[in-house]
């Protein structure tokens, strides 16, 4: 009785932290722009100097899919500076 006790709010707790889980990953805004990141930081991997950052800076990813894909670059960089280093 006492271990089906156990093993029932073990469960429900499981499910609770997957449920948050989803929840977090849905409205974090870091996992929802990781993709348009990943691809901000290939062009600026690629610049050469100012200029190029520039530019960069203008570029909307293609990978940007949502209602945040009026997100430039250079938006993305001030937005996540920890994520995308100035050159």
């Amino acid at each position: 009785m006492f271990r089906a006790q156990i093993v029932k709010i073990i469960g429900w707790s499981s499910l609770g932290v997957i449920i948050l889980g989803v929840a977090w990953y849905l409205t974090h805004p870091r996992a929802n722009d990781a993709m348009m990141i990943a691809e901000c930081r290939q062009h600026y991997a690629q610049a050469r100097n100012q200029v190029d950052t520039l530019r960069i800076d203008g570029l909307v990813p293609e990978r940007a899919d949502r209602a945040s894909s009026a997100m430039r670059c250079g938006d993305l960089r001030r937005a996540y500076p920890e994520v995308t280093p100035r050159q």
